[in-house]
């Protein structure tokens, strides 16, 4: 496993433009991707399949469906409990939806950097939850030997922040169809940007990071 780790951690390297599996952009940190939200202004976060930065207006009453509706969507923990997503989510001021796979060679380089923010921004209300998106088969059946491989990575990565098994219902509700996959949402649910298709660097998420705090601290 160990060597598999090493052989997709090489590759990704030395294909540095390889941002994401399934063909898909690194997405830097522009209006386009930063979604605020102001009573004047309501911002659709749903992304467009093949253009998952652009932003349009919408009601309030579709905003509100899309942003808490991932509150009461389920995902399994790594011992295959059933988790609400709501329990996850309603204590951090600001929390990381990370998708990825263990397939996935940019998924696993920004791993340990990211286990570094976690652990540097924790007090300030910050927690990642990794959800990984090949350990369901088509029929909902864990994956034993895929099951195993995520947990070895999650040790080989150092990351201490939670790994969970994606539902499908979440994968659909976010519109996951590249890996990474990141969006970060507050204490309600309430996306905080639009999806970001593809590995970033330390300093992007950084970025990322000590924005969307301030974001949700003036909400």
């Amino acid at each position: 496993m160990k060597k598999m780790i090493a052989f997709l951690l090489l590759g990704a390297l030395l294909f540095s433009l390889l941002t994401g599996c399934m063909g898909s952009d690194t997405s830097d940190i522009t209006s386009e991707n930063m979604v605020e939200n102001t009573s004047e202004n309501t911002v659709e976060n749903t992304p467009d399949i093949t253009a998952s930065s652009d932003t349009s207006e919408t009601t309030d009453g579709d905003k509100n469906e899309y942003t808490e509706g991932i509150m009461y969507l389920k995902v399994m923990d790594m011992d295959q409990n059933v988790v609400n997503m709501s329990d996850l989510i309603s204590e951090n001021k600001v929390t990381m939806l990370n998708f990825w796979g263990t397939f996935c060679g940019p998924c696993l380089q920004e791993m340990p950097y990211l286990g570094e923010l976690e652990r540097k921004y924790k007090d300030s209300g910050f927690e990642i939850l990794g959800l990984t998106v090949d350990i369901l088969d088509y029929e909902g059946n864990v994956l034993s030997d895929v099951l195993n491989d995520a947990l070895q990575i999650k040790k080989d990565t150092g990351i201490t922040y939670p790994v969970f098994i994606a539902s499908p219902e979440i994968i659909n509700y976010e519109n996951v169809y590249a890996y990474p996959t990141t969006v970060f949402v507050n204490s309600n649910g309430k996306a905080l940007t639009n999806p970001i298709i593809g590995m970033q660097t330390e300093e992007q998420w950084e970025e990322y990071i000590l924005y969307v705090l301030e974001l949700a601290e003036k909400e």
